[in-house]
């Protein structure tokens, strides 16, 4: 059988919009406002982030996180 790779790779820096505990072995707990490093975005839900400590990644919902650049442009009165 055709086995999935998994890639990972550093998409970019974004920030998290919402608190989020994890559920699940794969998925990671993350807090308001904090940044983390995308690696995986081939889920159109759940994206697999890398927090600042480098130590723990895992999956968070992607409705959940937003890239850095575009809140520094668009939307700063989010960041309070």
């Amino acid at each position: 059988g055709e086995q999935q790779v998994f890639f990972k790779d550093a998409i970019g820096r974004f920030i998290v919009l919402y608190p989020f505990t994890a559920c699940d072995e794969d998925e990671i707990s993350v807090e308001r406002g904090e940044v983390v490093t995308l690696l995986n975005k081939d889920d159109p839900d759940w994206c697999w982030v890398v927090r600042s400590d480098g130590r723990s990644e895992g999956f968070v919902p992607g409705l959940y996180i937003c890239p850095t650049e575009m809140l520094y442009s668009k939307c700063c009165h989010f960041i309070s």
